[in-house]
């Protein structure tokens, strides 16, 4: 007997699985399927899938792509069934850049609120995500954005643990993690989601380091050296932090500013609110998606997508 779902072509493909566009032969209808990766010999169902399955189950939100089925191919092979959206933030951000454009500001304010709207679904049910950047954030032409691949996710935890420093893509790693905290929670989220805000506003990424160090050098650039003002106990609390990084004042993220005038105090607030270096002073989800640039009266804009 054929199974239900037909993988046509790879779309993606990441560190625990390939994503295909597939054919459901019930409906026909598209999906989007990724086929796990599995260790050879395996017995029994491996932890990421279990993990993923079960975040994903408890995260249902429209902001968050939806997990339709799970199926099993053989003793070992596990497919994960989502609806197929074939856009992704980072596609059409760099859309805009090839055309030398910005997107539209009334789409940026309804990209930010669906983004904090999705994060805050996740935290509401106290998972990390712990892997957002554009590639990772789905755009339906009515929906709006969706935050998918949860594959890096995982539980948060009351209690102070210590989690693995090998998350996050580089360029959206908090400065928590980049400088050796022993402990992290969803506050690495936040820091994500401000550098997303940044560059769904600007186009372009505001930290592109080419290692951990440069990384963290250019986040001090923009935002100042941290101080034990602005970070109480930063220096005992941070195994990689250097005391001969030099002392940047904070520059009130003039770039950004710069490149996107159109945001204007409240927008620029926001943005300000997120990329705090000390996670203890960043907001909540809650919090950051009441921010009051995110409620503005005025009708909606249609949510549709323009050509690109």
């Amino acid at each position: 007997m054929p199974l239900r779902y037909e993988a046509l072509h790879v779309v993606g493909s990441g560190v625990f699985g390939t994503v295909f566009l597939a054919r459901d032969r019930e409906t026909n209808d598209r999906v989007a399927l990724k086929r796990l990766n599995v260790k050879a010999g395996q017995n029994g169902v491996p932890a990421n899938v279990i993990r993923e399955v079960s975040l994903l189950r408890d995260c249902v939100h429209p902001n968050i792509v939806k997990l339709k089925d799970l199926q099993i191919v053989g003793l070992d092979g596990f497919e994960l069934i989502f609806e197929y959206i074939p856009d992704d933030l980072h596609r059409v951000l760099r859309c805009y850049w090839r055309k030398g454009t910005q997107l539209p500001m009334e789409k940026v304010v309804l990209y930010w609120q669906d983004l904090l709207n999705g994060i805050h679904a996740c935290h509401t049910q106290m998972v990390i995500h712990r892997d957002l950047k554009p590639q990772n954030v789905l755009v339906h032409p009515i929906d709006g954005l969706k935050i998918c691949d949860f594959g890096l996710a995982r539980m948060s935890s009351r209690r102070v643990e210590s989690y693995t420093r090998d998350v996050v893509t580089l360029w959206y790693r908090g400065p928590e993690i980049l400088l050796g905290h022993p402990s992290y929670d969803l506050p690495v989220d936040i820091w994500s989601a401000g550098c997303l805000l940044a560059e769904i506003a600007t186009g372009c990424p505001i930290f592109p380091g080419d290692s951990e160090i440069g990384t963290i050098v250019q986040i001090m650039q923009l935002l100042g050296t941290p101080t034990e003002a602005t970070w109480p106990g930063f220096e005992q609390c941070l195994s990689l932090w250097k005391p001969s990084y030099p002392s940047w004042p904070p520059t009130g993220l003039k770039t950004i500013n710069d490149q996107r005038p159109e945001l204007g105090d409240a927008g620029m607030d926001l943005v300000q609110t997120l990329l705090v270096m000390n996670p203890a002073a960043r907001p909540t989800s809650r919090k950051a998606k009441a921010h009051a640039f995110l409620s503005r009266p005025g009708p909606a804009p249609p949510r549709g997508f323009p050509p690109l």
